[in-house]
């Protein structure tokens, strides 16, 4: 009776032991998979705000040709042009152009009048004839951003929305609660 109780304890402790070897086996397996769902979705999303980042480059770029093909562009076309722009771009809260003047930088043109003027510049970008390398500022708005292009005796600055870079339904669903 002895022997036979032992046996039944040593299989009782045999079956524990490979179900909590089963188990560990089966949470890590789980924790793999959401390991790899994450990275696979994390690299989606990176692609897609890499993707936004090269659109707001070729946005001030195009911005930039408009200016140095037609410096003195009257408000108006400027200001339907930027419209358009918006339109395909819903990140694009405003664009700005600012003037070097002796006394610093003003604005001379918004497509957002309401809002405050930028407090400063970069400090580089007070060089004539500045380079070509985009500066990233914070905007005038609480949730925005604003890049910066020198030009020569001005500077384009395109403030974008961090809350519209990514529509709802762009991000895989897993990162569905990703806030920029």
């Amino acid at each position: 009776m002895l022997s036979s109780r032992r046996t039944y304890t040593f299989a009782l402790l045999a079956w524990l032991a490979l179900a909590a070897g089963a188990g560990a086996l089966g949470v890590r397996a789980g924790l793999d998979a959401a390991r790899a769902r994450f990275e696979q979705d994390s690299r989606i999303a990176h692609r897609l705000l890499t993707q936004r980042a090269e659109q707001h480059e070729a946005v001030l770029a195009g911005l930039a040709a408009l200016r140095e093909a037609a410096p003195e562009l009257p408000e108006a076309p400027l200001a339907r042009f930027t419209a358009q722009l918006r339109a395909h771009y819903p990140q694009l809260a405003a664009v700005e152009l600012y003037r070097r003047q002796a006394g610093g930088w003003t604005r001379a043109f918004t497509t957002r009048p309401e809002a405050p003027a930028l407090p400063s510049l970069p400090a580089g970008m007070s060089m004539p004839g500045g380079d070509a390398r985009l500066g990233v500022l914070a905007a005038s708005a609480p949730g925005e951003f604003a890049l910066v292009r020198p030009l020569d005796g001005a500077a384009l600055v395109l403030h974008i929305a961090a809350e519209r870079l990514l529509p709802p339904d762009e991000p895989p669903p897993a990162l569905g609660a990703l806030r920029l």
